[in-house]
């Protein structure tokens, strides 16, 4: 078993701090962003922007692509 301070359980934390701030900060986005665009368009921008945001991290730590 390994100690709290051990740097996976550091790491988990923080993926999950980073989860938890994205996760809510969307329904402020969400506030802010649907005055001004229609319901599609901001859907669309959000999966542009997520695309954005998660392919290069693919990329750089080289994640396993489904073969399907």
């Amino acid at each position: 078993m390994s100690s709290p301070s051990s740097p996976d359980n550091l790491r988990a934390a923080i993926a999950a701090a980073l989860f938890i701030f994205f996760w809510a900060s969307g329904f402020i986005a969400a506030k802010y962003g649907f005055p001004y665009a229609e319901p599609f368009t901001f859907l669309g921008l959000r999966y542009v922007v997520g695309s954005t945001v998660l392919v290069p991290l693919c990329l750089i730590w080289k994640a396993a692509w489904p073969k399907t």
